[in-house]
């Protein structure tokens, strides 16, 4: 797992590398599966241009293609949550710490405010359309890299942006998952692969 908070699109190619260092000098025979949930935070940071985020996962691919083995190297990518129901008003008004709400939280630390808030359906919609749009540029990407990449076989799941977001599902900063909405990820990502049957 070479995850971590807060990266955006630009990092998950150096977490590429290392991952395809380790299937060449490491203890691995080879690459079986490799799963990427990408592009959250470049939502969340409008300077983030949508160029940037293609180009970044176009070298990923290529790295993973790197990879000299026998069978494909199989790729699944998470498209992104639809972040903008994280906004909820459940979600905005719950109590956080010592009065604050997890609204409050997210404007003191500015945390996704381009699109955490909003208040109308006008407004949910707009917030919506910005994850629409971040999810087609990585849908873009995978076509272009299965283009030049044959041994790549990148399978896409939407199961993160289609299923519902609750309070409930929310950690103590209100806005990443808690540990049981990770393991229901993990389960539903694992579910919708179409390899190991």
């Amino acid at each position: 797992n070479l995850a971590s908070t807060g990266d955006k699109a630009d990092d998950v190619e150096a977490q590429a590398a290392k991952l395809v260092e380790a299937v060449r000098k490491g203890p691995y025979l080879y690459l079986a599966y490799v799963t990427l949930l990408i592009g959250a935070n470049d939502a969340c940071a409008p300077e983030t241009p949508d160029s940037a985020l293609a180009a970044s996962l176009g070298r990923t691919f290529d790295l993973l293609a790197s990879v000299r083995q026998l069978e494909p190297v199989r790729v699944l990518v998470s498209l992104l949550p639809n972040i903008a129901l994280v906004g909820q008003l459940d979600t905005r008004n719950r109590p956080f710490y010592r009065g604050w709400t997890c609204g409050q939280l997210w404007s003191t630390l500015s945390i996704c405010q381009n699109i955490l808030d909003w208040s109308t359906p006008e407004e949910l919609a707009a917030r919506e359309r910005i994850v629409r749009v971040k999810n087609a540029v990585i849908r873009q990407a995978i076509a272009a890299a299965q283009t030049r990449h044959p041994q790549l076989q990148i399978a896409v799941s939407d199961k993160m942006f289609v299923n519902p977001i609750h309070a409930a599902d929310m950690a103590g900063d209100c806005f990443h998952p808690n540990q049981k909405s990770q393991e229901r990820i993990a389960q539903e990502l694992w579910l919708d692969h179409p390899w190991f049957r």
